[in-house]
């Protein structure tokens, strides 16, 4: 049996090499040529590309006495992942691929408090400039925004992934933390590297959910090694990375007190947590917002009845807590709770305590699931943490019953597999599907020369993808807001634009592009290649 389990090293690379080729080929079928009719089929091939990694992991290492040092390993790990993710969001912003939502918005309000309004921006749907505030409390940013002064808004695309960065070391710790051994927890750094939906969150703008990814992660951390205060900073600052932040803290303290070991201290970051989120929620953010609670509240509990405040919400998962299982077990939040265990190979359910830690994160971040757990957006950003905690727990219970060397393969199989078939790095196949949106046009220039035609102190009406090149200034609306002419100082729209926001369908805007024509307020400066530049005309 040498021939089918070679000796050599060399054989074994030669056999792993050969396995992984074949099973990114199995992916790239699937994607391409089984219809999407067929979706057994598709989670098929994933699954025989797992076991043909797996199965090569597994005799690569088998017997191999493979001396790692830690430090070198998590040093090329987080300069790795600056390289994929620094020249990535920089070639998406040169091609105009970000929108007004999530980094345009974003940049003017840092911008704006700079100027003395804090987080002021133009809302995206009323046109109104408000505080941030009374939307989301992302006090965070207040320690943020002195870097607007260094550059345009792809400076907070680069910050947050210099933030994120430090998961790498962090996830390594969290790991050796829960008693896991060092060459299980290096391969949790690499299933950090490689998950999907961190990937997703770093390409995705700018969000307080994703800065807070590691502030919750160091808090575990410090909370594990019995370091009070620097458990107790970090929980400071994942509370200022957004209002949601308290039941964040809440649902992590829940989870170091069924840890058993730390159940004081659980309790303690638990009910700090709770008290925050009710003071942030229903005291402060009204001040920003008429005396009205966040307008998000409603929305994004609406499924449990938010529309008659937070006793029905209490009510309804009392009462009706089938409402709650509905919700996740429709059909497409069922495949994004697969895209977030599958990476980790599903250790997470392996043990009552992992089924509670998930329990009560997906209780406490509900946000009608729809959105909440859709890895391909930020709004699942704050689970992360949790999921690595419960599958190190896991890997730590059962690692003395076998080798080490076993689940570092499986974990690396199952992250190897989710981030080649539907991770969006260079390292996956959606990143090829998806290369427009990294490559300039000549459109894209055409639409930056344009762009330079705009004061910066000008009051713009513009179409969403070109606002965050526009946002550094008071007053930003997405046209044809505010639908009124004479307060649009310059209008900057790209027809060819493809958009279909509920707030933003391409018929409504042309069809107060020709009213904006047949109105005469503004005078064209610019038409080319379906770019428009108009400017108010002097009375």
């Amino acid at each position: 049996m040498d021939w089918f389990f070679p000796k050599s090293t060399g054989s074994r690379w030669l056999c792993f090499s050969a396995a992984l080729s074949f099973g990114v080929c199995l992916i790239l079928f699937s994607r391409y040529c089984i219809p999407t009719s067929y979706p057994s089929l598709k989670y098929g091939c994933r699954l025989g590309t797992l076991s043909l990694i797996a199965f090569s992991l597994y005799f690569l290492i088998q017997n191999q006495r493979i001396q790692l040092n830690p430090r070198t390993v998590l040093a090329g790990l987080t300069s790795l992942f600056l390289l994929f993710w620094i020249p990535l969001n920089e070639l998406k912003y040169r091609a105009l691929s970000f929108e007004m939502a999530d980094l345009g918005n974003m940049d003017q309000a840092l911008y704006n408090t700079i100027k003395g309004d804090l987080l002021f921006s133009t809302d995206i749907q009323s046109g109104e400039n408000m505080s941030r505030l009374g939307w989301h409390f992302e006090p965070i940013y207040f320690l943020l925004s002195p870097f607007s002064l260094l550059g345009d808004a792809r400076i907070w695309l680069h910050i947050q992934t210099l933030i994120l960065a430090l998961l790498i070391p962090f996830s390594y710790r969290l790991a050796r933390a829960l008693n896991c051994s060092t060459e299980i927890s290096l391969a949790f750094s690499v299933a950090l590297f490689c998950y999907p939906a961190l990937q997703f969150s770093v390409l995705f703008g700018l969000h307080g959910d994703t800065l807070s990814i590691v502030p919750l992660m160091a808090f575990l951390v410090y909370c594990l090694e019995g370091k009070i205060l620097k458990a107790g900073i970090a929980c400071a600052l994942a509370l200022a990375c957004k209002e949601i932040g308290g039941l964040a803290i809440l649902s992590y303290g829940l989870w170091l007190w069924w840890l058993g070991s730390k159940r004081k201290i659980g309790i303690n970051f638990a009910l700090l947590g709770t008290l925050y989120f009710v003071l942030v929620f229903f005291f402060i953010m009204p001040l920003f917002n008429q005396g009205e609670v966040s307008p998000l509240f409603q929305s994004n509990y609406s499924s449990l009845g938010s529309n008659h405040g937070a006793k029905s919400i209490i009510s309804t998962l009392y009462h009706s807590p089938e409402k709650y299982f509905q919700v996740i077990f429709t059909k497409s939040n069922f495949e994004n709770v697969i895209h977030l265990l599958a990476p980790l190979a599903f250790l997470s359910l392996l043990t009552p305590m992992g089924i509670l830690g998930l329990f009560s994160g997906s209780l406490l971040w509900m946000k009608d699931l729809l959105f909440q757990l859709d890895i391909f957006n930020h709004h699942s950003d704050s689970l992360i943490p949790l999921l690595f905690a419960n599958t190190a727990l896991v890997t730590a219970k059962f690692q003395a019953k076998y080798s080490n060397f076993d689940f570092a393969a499986l974990l690396l199989s199952f992250s190897l597999v989710w981030m080649l078939s539907i991770g969006p790095s260079p390292l996956g196949q959606r990143f090829w599907r998806d290369t427009q949106q990294y490559r300039v046009t000549t459109h894209d220039t055409i639409s930056k020369q344009a762009i330079k035609l705009i004061p910066k102190t000008a009051k713009v009406s513009s179409s969403g993808h070109l606002a965050p090149y526009l946002s550094h200034r008071e007053t930003l609306w997405i046209f044809p807001r505010p639908y009124d002419f004479s307060r649009m100082e310059y209008v900057i729209l790209d027809t060819l634009e493809q958009i279909d926001y509920d707030w933003h369908r391409k018929s409504e805007v042309l069809k107060e592009l020709q009213a904006l024509i047949h109105a005469q307020t503004h005078q064209v400066l610019f038409d080319q290649d379906g770019i428009l530049v108009f400017r108010l005309k002097e009375k």
